[in-house]
């Protein structure tokens, strides 16, 4: 099934990378779409490992149903207490 490019910019930069890696267009989006398929696991594992010790400090987020305003309550009760 055929791809259409409708993008000038990622056409441009398609044919680019075709001609450096010396193949067609074709198999440069394959290789770039499979590039990001496996680098997005690794990308996800990446931000989880940094936010381990950042979490670790500032403790997990309030455990609030959205909408209901607790979240708020909380917040406003610590800077009231911070700012006595």
């Amino acid at each position: 099934m055929p791809l259409a490019i409708r993008s000038e910019e990622v056409n441009h930069l398609a044919i680019k990378l075709a001609a450096r890696a010396k193949v067609g267009k074709s198999e440069t989006v394959r290789r770039a779409l499979a590039h990001g398929i496996a680098r997005a696991p690794a990308v996800a594992e990446i931000r989880l490992v940094r936010a381990g010790p950042i979490q670790a400090v500032i403790g997990p987020a309030p455990s609030t149903a959205p909408g209901d305003g607790g979240f708020r309550k909380e917040t406003s009760a610590d800077i009231s207490s911070a700012l006595a």
